[in-house]
């Protein structure tokens, strides 16, 4: 019995091994050069068949400065069509074996070019590094998913099958043209950028964490998820009625409510001294009495030179007042911080910041005691500060309610 039970076994395995060598013998009946061929063959059938076209949401180099660009492409023929922002064209494309299957955009195409060039322009103004191909990670039937062969980002098209998904996309984006929002309830502070990044610090916690986004028909979608209050989030739903971002589950709400300036997530310029011939000073006299007694004490101590602009607002993870000194004919710099807490305050639509809360920072103890504490407390000592846009985004003036003698202006 024990030996016909090991012949048995013997013949089972044996039947095993023949079936595995058929399969495999049908699974590798065609040559890599083939089957790569076949894959490209499916991918061209694929973006022409889709009679809407596609959306393409690219990301460039740097997804923590910049976010993603809305592009509608239609494929036909070994031709695709570029469209955005009213315009459109027509050029050639391909799909090229390459260890994988590689789309191209190969042709001049004054739309693509925007991506297909070395460089390109973002909406702040920067030079940023693009792709013009893309490895094929991924297909299904109402997505591809693309790396760039350059960047090594990952962007997607994503299959129309709404004829206004542009009207309502042109819409939400028209939202992130200003790049200033208050969020409410989940988040400390937050901030979307005009390059299309969100900024945020959440409740609890007073490090800043960004993600880049793209803008799509609903919303918007972020590159990789963010995490907030323990909750995964990939994408926010835009209503326009109430002005709220809220996640999928209605838990994470973002009131859109625009605000003048916000010191946890941005830098401001103070102007202390120097105007060139007829401008008008920025700061009231005090400033500029304090600021020369500062740098006449740094200059005696250790031959630097304080530069004419304080700096308020997010620098070095932390909230200060920031000071430069410069050295050997102004080509060196030495940074110096000094940590204060702003708090904005929303008073049915007058908006106020208060200063408070003095610590010691990067290089504070070497330089506070030769006339910088003075500054620093008379700002403190002077708040509350009602705000006043001068200029959207850019310029703002904030007054003392104690004494409206003391006043600065701020510049992005």
């Amino acid at each position: 019995m024990k030996i016909f039970r090991i012949i048995v076994g013997l013949s089972l395995l044996l039947l095993g091994a023949a079936c595995s060598s058929i399969e495999q013998d049908d699974l590798f009946d065609k040559s890599p050069s083939e089957r790569l061929e076949e894959y490209r063959a499916q991918y061209i059938e694929k973006l022409e068949s889709a009679e809407d076209g596609w959306v393409f949401q690219y990301f460039a180099r740097n997804v923590k400065k910049y976010g993603g660009v809305n592009y509608f492409l239609s494929f036909k023929d070994g031709y695709v069509t570029a469209s955005k922002g009213g315009r459109s064209q027509t050029s050639m494309y391909t799909v090229l074996n390459r260890a994988g299957s590689v789309l191209s955009f190969n042709d001049d195409n004054k739309i693509l070019l925007e991506i297909a060039n070395q460089r390109a322009v973002d909406p702040m103004g920067f030079d940023v590094d693009v792709d013009f191909e893309f490895l094929i990670l991924s297909a299904k039937d109402d997505e591809i998913v693309l790396k760039g062969l350059r960047s090594g980002q990952i962007s997607r098209l994503v299959k129309l099958t709404s004829k206004d998904y542009e009207e309502k996309l042109t819409e939400v984006e028209s939202f992130f043209e200003s790049p200033l929002w208050l969020a409410t309830d989940s988040f400390k502070s937050c901030y979307f950028s005009a390059g299309r990044v969100f900024n945020f610090i959440s409740s609890g916690n007073d490090k800043i964490k960004k993600q880049s986004f793209v803008c799509t028909d609903k919303g918007i979608k972020f590159y990789e998820p963010i995490t907030v209050n323990g909750a995964e989030i990939s994408e926010f739903i835009f209503e326009k009625e109430t002005s709220l971002l809220k996640n999928k589950e209605g838990n994470i709400v973002i009131k859109m409510k625009e605000l003048p300036l916000d010191f946890n997530v941005q830098e401001w310029r103070m102007k202390t001294f120097f105007e060139e011939e007829g401008e008008t000073p920025e700061v009231a006299k005090v400033f500029k009495e304090n600021f020369l007694n500062a740098y006449d004490a740094i200059e005696k101590k250790y031959g630097e030179n304080l530069s004419w602009f304080t700096y308020l607002g997010y620098r070095m993870e932390a909230t200060g007042i920031n000071f430069e000194a410069f050295y050997e004919n102004w080509t060196k710099i030495y940074k110096i911080e000094c940590k204060v807490k702003f708090n904005l305050i929303d008073d049915n639509g007058n908006f106020f910041v208060e200063i408070k809360n003095k610590t010691e920072g990067l290089n504070w103890k070497y330089y506070h005691y030769l006339k910088l504490d003075p500054i620093v407390d008379l700002l403190i000592e002077n708040s509350t500060y009602k705000i006043e846009i001068l200029e959207k985004n850019k310029k703002v003036k904030l007054i003392s309610t104690k004494n409206p003698e003391i006043w600065f202006i701020l510049n992005r």
